[in-house]
Order: structure tokens, then C-alpha cells, then sequence
């Protein structure tokens, strides 16, 4: 499967601006700093977008394992955890 989107990492801008509608992120491929999105409205919408490729790799790796009949392992698991604390800016 390949990817159509602009690959990972993806990072929320740490140098966000204010507007009248409140705080406006930029979300940017961390390896060269292309913009990928740069109006997105609020910090918590701001981490899922940024944790997006990071939520398809673990899905995908978890129905990787399932659909070859395996079970689920740790490392799969733990990814899964990862994305999800990127998403939501915590601890799973």
C-alpha cells in the first residue's frame, strides 16, 4: 500500500499565530519543514492532523498482523500507544 499523502513525521508548529478566532496552527513534515496544512483551529485538532500518518502506520501494522492470521505483538501495541499520545498530547 502506498502512500498518496505527504509522508511522516508530522509536527504541529511550535511557532503558532493568534487570530481573532483563537490559536491557528501550521502542521509541517518534520523532516524538511514543508507545510502540510497551515490553518488549523486549536491545539487538540492541531495534534490528531500531526499524528495522522503515525494512526495509519499503527492501524495498518495491526491489521497486517491480523489479516496474517497473527497475533497481535507487543511492538504493534506499543506503536499504536505512541500515535495515540501524539494525537491526544498525552499518556495512553
Amino acid at each position: 500500500m502506498s502512500a498518496r499523502h505527504t509522508p511522516g513525521p508530522w509536527a504541529v508548529s511550535p511557532d503558532h499565530i493568534f487570530r481573532n478566532q483563537g490559536d491557528i496552527f501550521e502542521i509541517h513534515w518534520s523532516d524538511i519543514g514543508e507545510c502540510v496544512s497551515e490553518c488549523v483551529h486549536g491545539s487538540a485538532n492541531a495534534r490528531l492532523i500531526a499524528a495522522a500518518p503515525d494512526l495509519l502506520f499503527a492501524l495498518q501494522r495491526l491489521v497486517d498482523n491480523v489479516d496474517g492470521g497473527e497475533f497481535i505483538s507487543i511492538t504493534r501495541i506499543e506503536e499504536a500507544r505512541a500515535a495515540i499520545a501524539k494525537a491526544t498530547g498525552g499518556a495512553t
